[in-house]
């Protein structure tokens, strides 16, 4: 692999249920740059995320780390390249930080 890390989504389109929520989303993040990610509620936002981190698979397009597809990366190998922090998060049970 390339010192440097590059995520890069083609072309990508996604649907839920039917109802288109991205069409042909293109775009390329090198190691090391800051990306903000701005819109309305329910631009397709989130789901963008989810398929850059591999969550979803795009209907069209692909979604490519260092110009391999993101399927050939175990989760595992796919977290030593790429993090998100949600902007909220709901725990699944009540627990204390020393826990």
């Amino acid at each position: 692999m390339n010192d440097l890390t590059e995520l890069n989504a083609n072309n990508v389109s996604y649907a839920y249920k039917g109802h288109p929520v991205l069409c042909g989303v293109s775009l390329s993040v090198k190691q090391g740059e800051l990306v903000s990610l701005l819109g309305e509620n329910g631009a397709g936002k989130t789901t963008l995320l989810k398929l850059l981190q591999g969550f979803l698979k795009p209907k069209q397009g692909n979604v490519s780390l260092n110009n391999q597809p993101l399927a050939r990366f175990s989760r595992r190998e796919l977290a030593t390249h790429i993090a998100y922090v949600p902007q909220s998060h709901i725990p699944p049970f009540p627990y204390q930080v020393e826990e």
